[in-house]
């Protein structure tokens, strides 16, 4: 897919936005026509034009005019419609891809693609576009009717064109790389802004200069370096090219060249008020050529941008539904970069009980719930469900069946009850009863309004309290697998008792796989799994962990 692909959807009606501008950038000069026709006959004192001819220069006014406004209507439909389409693929592509490879990109760098360089595609298809249309347009079209007026000033009309074009160029001397260093300059400040915004309270408490505050100064600062820089050599050029092809110049200019020419009588009075008139109209497009190049520019490299996350490779799904059965590993490897973090891990959870996976920080916990989930797939072997690799699983088909946990819990600006059943309708006992199961139906009865309380806008929630929820959300679907990844991790002792005790209640209708680093909540486990720097180094019962697996000691001591 080339970057220009993206604008094939509405290919169509651009093309008839740039008629209609074009048409409207024509008829936009017959009132010039007119008014020349009138001074050139007063000058050569013969008779003036008739009626006709106002009749025509007030219907070219009006005729630009309505064919300008229907050009940018055009436009801007195309435009709605296109960023659209472009957000929902967008939308689309990031619900898809990995989540390492979201998590890789930054929330700074997807809001750029997603809402700065929608945005900038906005000014390139609704009105940069028409802008580059009428400054072809125009131009061409008053230099064929001046060369038509007298030859001789038409070509003196192309001097101030060309040398504005000519001092632009110079200025524009090497602004490929620029523009790229300028894009990828505001990419680095979006990104550190995000991470300085969340780092606040720890630069408010601890202050200094380190951490993402002085990656955002560092940002700030190298951009205002650069430009300030790349502005400094550019100025006077670009100041001269704007100036030699003002139109107050580029009419002085021709009125000296026409006055020689009549005083040397090579040309005619209606030769030198054309010249006097259209060319200007010849000369303008460069003192406006830099802003709309730039946006041409900005438009381009934003629709790269967006390209380059929708080119992102994607997770794709099958169509086999798995049978029931247990979930296994099977000699799964996997790494991050260029690092290894899962080595040759192999193990199947039974059908129902309450097993344990345990580790140090960096063991490749968090890694395996991720494969579970399917977040991204083993560098090496299968994750299997019911025999059924789970890249042959329709979406909707693995998360029916595996409920997820996770310790960084994100609910939405919705009431409760929304947020437990995602807006599937579930009977109301069995909503309380699965509130109940996770230890938050009381938590909930003491909301504003209960479960129809709006999170985010009657009442925000406590880390716990929202892992709690998450926990009900995911036995509401009576899952095959229940995977909790450091779920406990922000609850209470007292409320950890009681969810520990509905886990085990749990365990005996489903599997629950239980991912933390408090060991003394799993002693009493079924089964525990023990990872060391990304090897199972263990698999049995507390007592037999003891006495045979160095490593679980380890993590005991």
């Amino acid at each position: 897919m080339t970057t220009l692909d993206l604008l094939r959807p509405v290919r169509g009606p651009l093309a008839t936005a740039a008629a209609l501008q074009a048409i409207g950038s024509l008829l936009a000069l017959l009132p010039l026509l007119v008014l020349i026709a009138f001074t050139s006959a007063f000058i050569a004192g013969g008779r003036l034009p008739g009626t006709t001819l106002v009749a025509v220069a007030v219907l070219g006014t009006l005729g630009a005019a309505l064919a300008t406004a229907a050009a940018t209507w055009v436009a801007h439909r195309a435009d709605a419609n296109l960023t659209w389409i472009l957000q929902r693929r967008l939308s689309d592509t990031i619900r898809h891809i990995p989540v390492p490879a979201v998590t890789g990109l930054g929330s700074g760098r997807i809001k750029k693609v997603v809402h700065d360089d929608t945005a900038a595609a906005h000014y390139l298809v609704a009105h940069t576009l028409l802008d580059v249309t009428a400054l072809v347009v125009t131009p061409l079209a008053g230099l064929v009717a001046l060369a038509l007026a007298d030859w001789r000033l038409a070509l003196c009309s192309l001097v101030p064109l060309a040398l504005g074009i000519w001092w632009y160029g110079r200025a524009m001397r090497g602004s490929g790389a620029n523009f790229a260093e300028y894009a990828t300059a505001q990419q680095r400040i979006n990104s550190t802004i995000v991470d300085y915004v969340r780092g606040l309270p720890t630069a408010k408490v601890y202050g200094g200069t380190g951490g993402a505050r002085a990656r955002y100064t560092a940002a700030v600062h190298d951009f205002h370096d650069f430009f300030r820089a790349w502005s400094g050599r550019t100025s006077a050029a670009t100041t001269a090219s704007w100036l030699v092809a003002a139109p107050g110049v580029t009419a002085a200019f021709l009125a000296l060249a026409g006055g020689i020419g009549l005083t040397l009588g090579w040309v005619s009075p209606a030769g030198l008020v054309a010249g006097v008139l259209l060319g200007p109209a010849i000369s303008a497009p460069v003192a406006v050529a830099g802003p709309r190049l730039q946006a041409l520019r900005t438009g381009l490299s934003a629709l790269r941008s967006i390209r380059e996350l929708l080119d992102q490779p994607r997770l794709s799904w099958g169509t086999v539904t798995p049978a029931r059965g247990a979930v296994r590993l099977d000699h799964v490897g996997h790494r991050y970069d260029d690092r290894d973090v899962l080595h040759d891990v192999t193990f199947a959870l039974p059908d129902r009980g309450l097993v344990a996976l345990v580790g140090a920080s960096g063991s490749g916990k968090s890694t395996i719930a991720a494969l579970l989930a399917r977040f991204t797939d083993p560098a090496a072997g299968h994750v299997l469900l019911g025999g059924t690799d789970l890249r042959d699983l329709p979406e909707a088909a693995l998360y029916e069946r595996i409920g997820f946990v996770f310790q960084d819990t994100r609910l939405r600006r919705a009431g409760v009850r929304d947020n437990l059943t995602g807006g599937r309708p579930v009977p109301d006992e069995r909503i309380v009863d699965a509130a109940r199961q996770a230890a938050v139906h009381d938590v909930i009865l003491g909301l504003p309004h209960g479960y129809d309380t709006v999170l985010g806008d009657d009442t925000d929630l406590s880390g716990g309290q929202r892992q709690r929820i998450a926990l009900a959300r995911a036995l509401l679907r009576e899952p095959w697998l229940l995977v909790l990844d450091e779920t406990l991790s922000a609850v209470d002792p007292a409320t950890r008792t009681a969810l520990m005790a509905s886990l085990r209640a749990q365990a005996r209708r489903r599997a629950v796989l239980l991912i933390t680093h408090q060991l003394h909540l799993v002693q009493d486990a079924d089964r525990i799994l023990v990872l060391d720097q990304g090897r199972l180094a263990g698999d049995g019962t507390h007592t037999e962990l003891l006495a045979g697996c160095p490593a679980y000691r380890a993590l005991l001591e």
